[in-house]
């Protein structure tokens, strides 16, 4: 079902966006998602669409722990798309982990070098590290 949603989503933008909400809904309430992730991790191609919407789902179950990974994956087979760096930061605040923040938004402000917020946010990220000189 997970892939069905995906192949079938359209040419059109809604269509799209309505097809990735199916396939993140699927996956949070499959029956055996901790199977179904064994199983993909076997696979030797990935899609950061799949793991994007198993990030999400994760964070639908309030698993930051679970979503981290996988939104890392898919920041790597798609670095330029800014909403997974968004939930990949969500995921490091709630998860307590500010270090791994920062490296996050190291990665987001390559991507998106005329982003001043995400400048700003390292900097006060560095600041709350205690790093001055960093900030």
């Amino acid at each position: 079902m997970a892939s069905g949603a995906v192949v079938t989503w359209g040419p059109h933008s809604e269509q799209r966006k309505e097809a990735l909400a199916a396939l993140v809904e699927v996956l949070t309430g499959a029956a055996d998602l901790e199977g179904y992730v064994a199983w993909l991790n076997k696979e030797p191609l990935q899609s950061a669409v799949v793991r994007k919407a198993l990030g999400k789902a994760y964070i639908a179950k309030n698993d930051h722990a679970r979503a981290r990974p996988h939104l890392e994956q898919a920041a790597e087979l798609q670095p330029g798309d800014a909403e997974t760096y968004e939930l990949l930061l969500a995921c490091c605040e709630k998860t307590g982990d500010p270090r791994a923040a920062v490296g996050v938004l190291l990665a987001a402000v390559e991507v998106s070098r005329r982003d001043a917020k995400l400048f700003e946010r390292l900097g006060r990220q560095y600041a709350g590290l205690g790093q001055a000189a960093e900030a």
